[in-house]
């Protein structure tokens, strides 16, 4: 086999080829690594020994040269004594200093010398001063004077004593190169330098000199030591060092003898090992080399055949086999190729078959289209005779869908309804298939159509989706053949794929559900509504007809929801929904659009008076099919709503136009009253506008002090006179005039004025009851009505509290009045709120009672003082004995309560006679004032009126004004803040 170098443009060849050298290379390169390692090493801790014995050496004999010149000067010490007096012992002495070797000079002098300011080399008088005893111990003192260039004086010093004076100093020089040698008979290759105890340079032997602060650190807290040193230019050093110990002789601590030598010099003998590894390597790379090369080439050529036949199955070419005959494994692997090749080739032709099957089952969105793909295309990759699909649903109920062929071979689809047993069903849960001979054809409901084509052998395939059967594909053979494992496999994989369609259109089906309908009362969503209302105004405009749209807003749904559970309002929800579903005709649409909103589409005819005809049947009928009573938690309720209609073209064109008119429309049906309807018109626009100017005009009012308040007294019956008044809110507009509070009243609600209005309020009454009394006159309750939405502010018991400590005014003279219908919102927070109320001495009343459908069990709960009877029912109470059966049993139960009982809206003698026989407490009305200003009321209180009993039914006597009807309409306007 012969194969030329080119064979490394293979990257397999490469990858080898680079492997082996890789593997060779590693460890001979690892263990001349450590080899080298290990050398230098040991060169390195010979070359440190070397240095530090040298260290030692040169510290050894610096300190005999020390010990030698301290010993010719003591001798010097002696001879100087001796020889002092005369002339013939001051010579005596110069030859005595001559005579000593290794000084440069030797001076001897007193103290007094030193005090009178004679000159010498150091300063010394301190230290003599200091070190005195020392001295005296015959010791000596050894001094440095550090020098530019390295080249310090060095000094000893001792005491000469005499025994007739005082004593004497001599001080040697003594010459750097006796202690420390001549600079030249060092080695060039390396330094010494000698430190003193402050580690500064005494001598080098080289003039350049540098150690790091941590270093020198590293030098003051041992005395030996050694480690690497790299200078300015990059070169790297060996350093020992080595303390000499001084103290005990020459009273300085230690000297400290430092060497260096370049590393280089102790690597020297490495360098031959260099060459020696550089060697062994170039000899490794080539021996691993031509070991690759051969071994590739054993290798390659079988390879590269097998990886051209790779190549040609990713190309889908499986016309010629690979053929490699090297008995070995490549033969082996060369055969296992051409068998996948001829497996792929047969799974392609399977999965391009199956692909077109899935891209139209996917694709249906309906099962009838995925059955019909199924029966028509599954003959192309299974052999079969017969086939038929089975689609049932949960109850059993299935279709049988057959496909056969006629005489001329033409395909036919045959659809036959089933009713297959449960047992059966679960029992193929449990299957993955089922092979089925010709008595279990016959017998099997699900097989008869393949029975009756002459099915001997059948194959069952259960389709499960979410666990459940939802189809089953039987396969019919005309032969009782043994069906091939891989055909199994093959309807196994087909069935899958089935189900997933099967459960993709469920999905669908369910996603466009929950995307168009309304979960809770299956009725058509926003979305859908609109769909279907473009869809009709699209028609109508085609066909020149009317559309009506009717927004229905359930009244008091919030009190069902709050009191009875939310479960109970989806009730409610449901079984209105249900109503007007069955209400309505099969071609209108309904839909909830959310909370308790509902909106129903109308077509109607051309003719516009019938079109309105219509529309008004339908909305009363709505309104009647609601009405209706309900039973909800063994209660019955009945269910009003507020319908407003807005219609096509008259009150707009488009989808959005119309539902914005249409609730419009609704919420000036609840304004009139609820359980009513209204039609939108462009008089509500009006309205609309009149609205923002008002609302405009109503948040400068309080600025520009436009509100002022009237007060209406109110009478006891016993006593007849005047025992309190209600606070009553009043707007004048500086060009309308008066407003009628019950026009913006409602307004600052929505708008949130009525909780700044509210406290100018409470401060306007505070500030009244303190100028009446500065007036003289008797202090009476006056009652001030509170909003629910005041009632509901969280902070209102802490503005309240406020105003009072700031006016002064006793809160038993402040009544607060709240409407039965705000209280029954939040039973929790109305009782909490009431009672911090009470708990601050303030009375609290309930404001047209009877009116808020409230409970009695609520009602003993609350800390109330008062109960207001409301105008409703004193308005016929002379003429109605159902009015008067219901004031009675509100002032009896008050009483047994332990309330007392206010009437409003009293007009008449009658009403007046009435009620004081019931026993009411209080009367307010426009019988005996109307709401007057406070200066009015004021000059009321000062005469004390007394009710006269001459007063008629629509005539006053002497001094009072009959009562006209435009004053008995403006006795029922809306209260301030909820005024009477």
């Amino acid at each position: 086999m012969k194969i030329s170098i080119e064979f490394l443009r293979s990257r397999v060849a490469r990858r080898v080829f680079t492997l082996f050298v890789i593997s060779s290379l590693i460890p001979v390169t690892l263990l001349s690594l450590l080899a080298y390692g290990q050398v230098k090493a040991l060169l390195t801790d010979e070359q440190y020994a070397a240095i530090k014995q040298s260290n030692k050496s040169y510290g050894l004999a610096v300190l005999e040269r020390l010990l030698l010149l301290d010993s010719q000067l003591q001798w010097a010490e002696r001879a100087l004594s001796q020889d002092e007096n005369g002339s013939q012992g001051r010579e005596d002495a110069a030859r005595t200093i001559a005579a000593l070797q290794g000084f440069r000079r030797v001076e001897v002098f007193t103290r007094a010398q030193i005090e009178q300011g004679r000159s010498s080399p150091l300063s010394v008088r301190e230290l003599i001063e200091r070190e005195h005893a020392y001295l005296a111990n015959d010791k000596a003192i050894l001094l440095a004077a550090p020098q530019p260039r390295l080249s310090s004086r060095v000094y000893l010093l001792r005491m000469l004593k005499r025994e007739d004076g005082p004593p004497a100093y001599v001080l040697g020089e003594i010459r750097p190169g006796f202690i420390f040698g001549e600079r030249d008979t060092f080695s060039q290759g390396s330094q010494t330098c000698v430190l003193d105890e402050q580690n500064t340079p005494l001598f080098c032997s080289q003039m350049d000199y540098e150690l790091s602060a941590e270093q020198l650190e590293a030098l003051s807290h041992s005395t030996s030591g050694q480690f690497e040193l790299t200078d300015a230019q990059g070169h790297e050093h060996l350093l020992s060092y080595w303390s000499i110990f001084l103290k005990p002789n020459f009273w300085v601590q230690k000297w400290t003898i430092i060497s260096r030598a370049p590393a280089s010099a102790a690597l020297a003998p490495i360098m031959d090992f260099r060459l020696i590894f550089a060697g062994v390597i170039a000899l490794t790379m080539a021996i691993v080399a031509l070991l690759s090369v051969h071994q590739i080439r054993r290798s390659l050529i079988p390879l590269e055949r097998i990886l051209d036949g790779v190549r040609r199955i990713t190309q889908r070419d499986f016309s010629r086999p690979v053929e490699v005959d090297s008995g070995d494994e490549f033969e082996v692997l060369a055969n296992s190729v051409n068998q996948m090749a001829i497996t792929i080739d047969k799974q392609f032709h399977t999965l391009s078959t199956l692909a077109e099957i899935d891209q139209l089952i996917l694709s249906s969105l309906k099962a009838d289209d995925i059955v019909r793909t199924v029966l028509t295309r599954t003959n192309e990759i299974l052999r079969y005779d017969h086939i038929s699909m089975t689609v049932m649903d949960t109850a059993g109920n299935a279709v049988c869908h057959t496909l056969a062929h006629d005489s001329h071979l033409r395909e036919t689809l045959s659809t036959r309804s089933l009713q297959i047993e449960p047992a059966d069903i679960a029992a193929l849960a449990l299957e993955q298939y089922l092979i089925s001979d010709a008595d279990a054809i016959r017998t099997a409901i699900y097989l008869e159509s393949l029975a009756a084509q002459g099915a001997r052998r059948a194959l069952t395939l259960p389709v499960l989706v979410k666990e459940q059967v939802a189809a089953l594909i039987c396969i019919g053979y005309a032969q009782p053949i043994v069906i091939d494992r891989e055909d199994i496999e093959l309807a196994r994989d087909l069935t899958n794929r089935v189900a997933v369609a099967l459960a993709n259109a469920s999905w669908e089906e369910q996603l466009y559900h929950l995307a168009h309908y309304d979960t809770l009362t299956e009725l058509p969503n926003r979305l859908l509504l609109k769909d279907r209302l473009h869809q009709a105004l699209a028609s109508a405009e085609r066909q020149e007809t009317f559309v009506a749209v009717l927004f229905i807003d359930l009244d008091r749904f919030k009190n069902v929801n709050d009191s009875l559970g939310h479960v109970a309002g989806d009730y409610l929800l449901r079984e209105v929904g249900e109503r007007l579903r069955h209400a309505l005709r099969e071609e209108d649409t309904v839909s909830r659009l959310g909370g308790d909103e509902f909106v129903v589409v109308i077509q109607a005819s051309k003719n516009a008076h019938e079109s309105l005809s219509l529309t008004s049947t339908m909305a009363q009928k709505l309104l009647s099919e609601l009405a209706r009573p309900l039973r909800l938690n063994d209660r019955e309720i009945i269910t009003t709503a507020s319908i407003g209609i807005a219609c096509y073209p008259t009150d707009g064109e488009t989808a959005n136009e119309l539902l914005k008119n249409a609730d419009a429309a609704m919420y000036h049906a609840k304004a009139s009253g609820k359980d009513t309807y209204q039609f939108y018109s462009k008089i509500l626009n009006a309205e609309a506008l009149e609205r923002l100017e008002m609302e405009s005009s109503l948040r400068r009012a309080l600025e520009r002090n436009e509100l002022e308040l009237a007060y209406q007294p109110k009478y006891a019956t016993q006593s007849k006179g005047i025992c309190g008044a209600e606070a009553l809110l009043r707007w004048t507009h500086p060009q309308r005039g008066p407003i009628s509070p019950g026009a913006f009243i409602p307004l600052c609600e929505e708008i949130g004025l009525i909780v700044p209005i509210g406290d100018w309020v409470v401060r306007e009454v505070c500030g009244q009851l303190n100028a009446w009394s500065d007036a003289g006159l008797a202090p009476i309750p006056v009652a001030i009505n509170l909003s629910p939405v005041q009632f509901r502010q969280p902070d209102l018991i802490e503005r309240l509290f406020k105003i009072v400590v700031e006016t002064g005014v006793d809160p038993g003279l402040l009544e607060f009045e709240i409407t039965e219908g705000a209280t029954m919102e939040n039973i929790a927070l109305t009782t909490a709120t009431l009672s911090h109320l009470q708990a601050l001495g303030f009375h609290i009343s309930i404001d047209d009672f009877g009116t808020g459908h409230s409970s009695l069990s609520y009602l003993k709960q609350f800390p109330i003082n008062t109960l207001k009877v409301d105008q409703s029912f004193v308005r016929h109470l002379s003429e109605n004995s159902k009015d008067a059966a219901i004031v009675k049993s509100i002032v009896t139960l008050a009483h047994s309560l332990g309330f007392t009982v206010v009437a409003e809206g009293v007009e008449t003698q009658a009403q007046l006679d009435h009620l004081s026989g019931l026993g009411c407490d209080a009367i307010q009305g426009y019988l005996f004032s109307r709401p007057i200003p406070p200066q009015e009321f004021a000059g009321l209180l000062g005469s004390e009126l007394m009710i006269q009993p001459a007063l008629g039914d629509q005539r006053g006597s002497a001094g009072t004004s009959p009562i006209t009807k435009a004053q008995a309409r403006a006795a029922n306007e809306p209260k301030a803040l909820l005024d009477c």
